[in-house]
């Protein structure tokens, strides 16, 4: 899509905002309006707001790290990235699907929580997937588990929603899918994934199915994730790895 800017202020104030209470002030017609970062149904109702708030305004970069970390792995494994068959938890806007896209990635499917995700990938990237799913996982109707498991996907990516609190359930329902063997590239803050952090059930299931084997780690790479609406840098670690087997209900309800 055609780079759009728009009239964004950030909060210039000292104390540091959680991620979950950043804003930032949009300027139309004179008017402001105070919006949440994480308010993505409102935020990707507007053509690029994501995009310029994020990406342009606040450094967004993990789309471009995801992604070429993945792709350097499969070709690294003697495979080719054009083979993959990517499921895309958290889906968005599409900008991780896009990376991908340009990769030379054909066979990609989105699913996110809100149907404003949808609407803005179908509108601002109608070429980026063979088909984007607004469901909130594992509560899918039979007929959608049934057209997801026949899809056969080789690759589980999902970009920045485990910090922010994606169900370990969501996440275990689409690591399921994937064929044993298949890549799974996602982010998270790196404190958060401890097999102790009793606070954050996705951090805590993830460590514990790497340390379990259920989740074989290729790379492991800090980076800056973005900058904070204030100016601090906001690091993550992107990882790539194997699903070598499902994850037990055990894990996921416990």
């Amino acid at each position: 899509m055609n780079q759009i800017t728009y009239d964004v202020k950030l909060p210039l104030i000292d104390k540091n905002l959680r991620r979950e209470e950043e804003y930032f002030i949009l300027v139309q017609n004179k008017q402001e309006q105070k919006i949440k970062v994480r308010d993505y149904s409102q935020v990707y109702k507007i053509p690029g707001l994501y995009e310029y708030v994020l990406v342009d305004k606040l450094k967004f970069n993990t789309h471009k790290v995801l992604s070429e970390l993945l792709v350097s792995e499969v070709n690294k494994s003697q495979s080719s990235a054009a083979e993959l068959s990517i499921l895309e938890l958290a889906a968005g806007v599409g900008l991780v699907g896009q990376c991908l896209k340009d990769k030379g990635i054909e066979s990609i499917v989105g699913v996110d929580l809100i149907e404003e995700a949808a609407e803005a990938a179908k509108r601002d990237r109608p070429d980026v997937y063979r088909r984007y799913y607004v469901e909130e996982l594992p509560y899918v109707t039979e007929q959608v588990h049934q057209e997801l498991e026949n899809s056969q996907f080789n690759c589980l990516v999902c970009s920045s929603a485990l910090t922010g609190g994606l169900p370990r359930a969501a996440f275990a329902f689409a690591y399921n899918l994937i064929t044993d063997g298949g890549w799974i590239a996602f982010n998270i803050r790196e404190d958060l994934l401890d097999s102790n952090q009793a606070n954050h059930s996705s951090g805590k299931m993830l460590a514990n199915m790497i340390k379990e084997g259920i989740l074989s780690i290729k790379v492991k790479q800090p980076y800056r994730h973005r900058m904070s609406v204030n100016g601090n840098s906001l690091h993550e670690v992107a990882l790539v790895g194997l699903k070598m087997t499902s994850i037990p209900t055990a894990m996921i309800v416990e």
